[in-house]
């Protein structure tokens, strides 16, 4: 197979070429299903006479690895490794927009912004109607030629290193003349001139130059110690000699002005990094990738990357790059976890290799190991399903990888409507890892400490003295059950509210169990005052606040908080949770049985429960919890911590997740849900970056939640005996 890319390179007079170009071993690379392997994908290229260095990075599922071929010196015979040196030419526009992307996230700048607002009176100020922004500068967008018109003639006369005497001054030269096409009249124009100035004004707004820029938003926060613009003696030491399109040595090309077009240097190791944390959606890159504007037909562009199918049907996000004797690809495909680098110090392309690389690997081996996962879990599943065990949705992934997805059952019995994938269960208990986050959240805005006692967002309860927040997060709190204060003295003929419940426990003060963080007793009612809290400190519902701070931010469509008797509406695609009447003989929804009354008078109670989601939703979710995105590394070491008492007893939870350091599987937080009809169930493999999500909506005599036979599968441990691991009656 032939794989035809458009080629966005910075060399000359930075040509975009619409075909395949005529490149040292691009036609003879093998087709996709003969590849047996790394070497045999890059051989035609090393093989070709004239090139010189290959290097290669792989990720792949966290791990890292690397492939080099050549010499990077024509003086000594020196092969390249992770360490070499290389000019990545145009994928130093990534990291303009990556920095971009966070000076939005603190507010310095906004993507709709004018680049007037942060030049230099007189520059760039133009008319509303053709005002160029921040983001037209990012997706190419901006109408903006290519290059400067007055920056020509400095190409001609030295093609060698044709940027290196462009000076600011110039750049503001044109800017004042240029005179921008109204909006409704621009074209998509890949433009090293708008990328270039867009790194400049980043510098102008944080007063400092672009190198500098660059290590305080990407190279140190990701440990890039070698990605570079300036060479020390290191960097020459590790240097590859760059080669021109005949293979003959040329210069290094020094970008000055428009260094955020293509000025950086690096390695394939700091590039994987890169990447890696491209994927897992570090440092606000998540942004960067979604297409915005179609820069050529089926070709998107977001903030600098590119978006397009490969040969082998992936959906990949790249970019590529060329100076003068050097040719850069960076790509990676996120749902699949894999990301490919790879340079070379002769200015032929690497584009094709890079794409059939990670074809490649979306085809090996261990793509295999998780198809037989999948059939070995609905295996699992469905023998369950077909003994009247299981009911219900789900989902198990490696590395944010689903690799078994399914639905058995019935979501509406009585309208014989099946479960699919996408539909949405009440969640139960799972619910409280997102009032546990509610509650961080508003920590982290200082409008609470968890150091706070309850009484002081809950003033009618002052005699419950000592309960703090963070007490209640751990279920240390020595509450009553509202469960049974309910049952005691609230009217069954209404349904009742956090605020109905706790006037109870102010009216009739019921007995704590036990001194605050004396015991751990697992508490609905801590949970139920955490949402109060929620809302009282925030001035929102808890579902409002919830929808505003979480669900709506991570994209999750059909997360929702659902009192279906409270507050009936109609939800589509809903899974009716069922339970077995002996008496009828059959499957009903609770609100039919006298005996489980409680599901109608307390569905008012939000905090708790009455989170409603589905499995994918809930992956989003998970892998939320993987970036930085609502809160930071040390807020969630504090929420996947196990807390002791005071008597130094191990709770075995956190903040809204249950915490077991396993030896067979690391690190878990795992969470588990019960209500009438429902059985839901999530688990997250810290260590290993698995996960296992069960839905489940009919409650029977005998229902499975087999998740010990689904840990064996991930990790491949014979199964043992097929005793169920966890009974529900």
């Amino acid at each position: 197979m032939r794989y035809c890319l458009i080629i966005l390179s910075a060399i000359a007079l930075l040509f975009v070429a619409f075909a395949c170009k005529s490149q040292i071993a691009i036609d003879s690379l093998p087709a996709l299903d003969k590849v047996q392997s790394i070497d045999e994908i890059a051989k035609p290229f090393v093989d070709a006479e004239g090139t010189h260095a290959l290097a290669i990075g792989i990720y792949q599922n966290g791990e890292m690895s690397y492939h080099n071929y050549g010499t990077i010196s024509e003086e000594k015979a020196v092969a390249p490794d992770e360490f070499s040196m290389f000019e990545i030419g145009s994928i130093s526009k990534t990291f303009t927009t990556g920095i971009l992307a966070q000076m939005v996230e603190e507010g310095k700048v906004q993507l709709n912004d004018p680049i007037s607002k942060y030049l230099p009176d007189g520059i760039g100020d133009w008319e509303e109607d053709v005002a160029i922004t921040l983001e037209e500068l990012a997706t190419h967008s901006s109408g903006m030629p290519r290059v400067p018109g007055n920056m020509t003639w400095q190409f001609v006369m030295n093609m060698s290193n044709p940027y290196s005497k462009y000076t600011v001054e110039n750049l503001y030269d044109f800017l004042k003349k240029y005179e921008p096409k109204a909006k409704s009249e621009r074209e998509p124009m890949y433009s090293n001139l708008g990328m270039g100035l867009l790194g400049h004004i980043l510098a102008l707004v944080n007063g400092t130059d672009y190198e500098t820029l660059v290590q305080q938003y990407i190279s140190t926060p990701l440990a890039m110690s070698r990605t570079t613009i300036t060479l020390d003696a290191w960097h020459k030491e590790h240097w590859a000699d760059g080669h021109d399109e005949a293979g003959k040595p040329t210069s290094n090309w020094d970008i000055p002005t428009l260094a955020g077009a293509g000025a950086i240097r690096s390695n394939t190791s700091d590039m994987l990094k890169y990447l890696k944390a491209n994927i897992n959606n570090e440092l606000a890159f998540e942004s960067t990738h979604q297409p915005r504007k179609e820069l050529y037909e089926k070709v998107g562009v977001g903030l600098a990357w590119i978006e397009t199918a490969s040969g082998g049907g992936q959906t990949v996000t790249w970019h590529n790059g060329g100076t003068g004797g050097f040719r850069a690809f960076a790509g990676f495909v996120k749902d699949k976890d894999i990301a490919v680098v790879a340079f070379s110090n002769t200015a032929v392309s690497v584009d094709e290799i890079g794409i059939l690389i990670l074809d490649y690997l979306d085809n090996s081996k261990q793509q295999q190991q998780r198809k037989v996962k999948s059939m070995q879990l609905d295996s699992l599943y469905n023998n369950l399903f077909q003994q009247g065990k299981f009911n219900g949705n789900v989902l198990v992934a490696e590395s944010g990888n689903i690799i078994f997805e399914k639905a058995y059952g019935m979501a509406d019995i009585e309208n014989q409507v099946a479960l699919n994938p996408s539909t949405s269960f009440e969640l139960a208990s799972v619910s409280k890892q997102f009032t546990a986050m509610g509650i961080v959240q508003l920590e982290k805005e200082g409008k609470l400490s968890l150091e706070d006692e309850m009484s002081k967002y809950i003033p009618e309860l002052v005699h419950y003295d000592g309960i703090t927040i963070k007490h209640l997060l751990i279920h240390t709190g020595g509450m009553a059950d509202y469960f049974d204060l309910a049952e005691k003295y609230w009217d069954k003929a209404k349904i009742a509210t956090n605020d109905d419940i706790i006037r109870l426990f102010q009216k009739h003060q019921p007995e704590r169990l036990f001194q605050p963080n004396e015991s751990y007793e697992y508490s609905n009612t801590g949970y139920l005052l955490l949402g109060s809290i929620i809302e009282r400190v925030s001035g929102k519902t808890f579902e409002n606040y919830l929808s505003e701070k979480i669900f709506l931010p991570l994209d999750m469509q059909n997360t929702f908080v659902y009192r279906r008797r409270y507050e009936p509406r109609t939800v589509e695609n809903y899974a009716q949770g069922y339970v077995y009447s002996d008496s009828l003989a059959r499957k009903v929804l609770p609100d039919e049985l006298a005996s489980e009354s409680y599901v109608i008078y307390l569905d008012g109670i939000v905090g708790d429960g009455m989170v409603n989601s589905n499995i994918y939703d809930l992956l989003k979710w998970d892998r939320a919890l993987y970036s930085n995105k609502l809160i930071n590394e040390e807020d969630k070491k504090h929420i996947f911590s196990s807390y002791k008492t005071s008597n130094d007893d191990d709770t075995n939870y956190g903040f809204g997740w249950g915490i077991d350091n396993t030896k067979d599987y690391g690190k878990i937080a795992s969470h588990a849900g019960g209500w009438v009809g429902y059985i839901t169930y999530i688990e997250r493999h810290l260590d290993n970056d698995k996960t296992i999500i069960i839905l489940q909506n009919q409650v029977m005599d005998e229902i499975a939640l087999p998740r010990k036979k689904t840990r064996k599968i991930l990790y491949n441990i014979p199964m043992g005996d097929s005793s169920l691991e966890q009974k529900n009656k």
